[in-house]
């Protein structure tokens, strides 16, 4: 059976170093569906380098539903 993917939402998420092994996600909404990897990660590195702390990590989260 074919599954087919509907694209609903995606998330751009900043992992912040707080030290001791602890971390801060700064989380991002409204990313538009259709935005590519090289865009979203250009965004997440333009956005966390105004953050005093390190960035650790910068991650896409994508919502979808899928039908079959």
């Amino acid at each position: 059976m074919a599954v087919s993917r509907n694209a609903k939402e995606v998330k751009l998420v900043i992992r912040v170093d707080e030290g001791n092994d602890k971390f801060k996600s700064l989380t991002y909404s409204r990313i538009k569906v259709d935005a590519n990897d090289e865009a979203v990660l250009a965004a997440g590195k333009a956005i966390g380098s105004l953050q005093p702390k390190k960035v650790a990590e910068i991650c896409r989260h994508d919502v979808v539903t899928l039908n079959g």
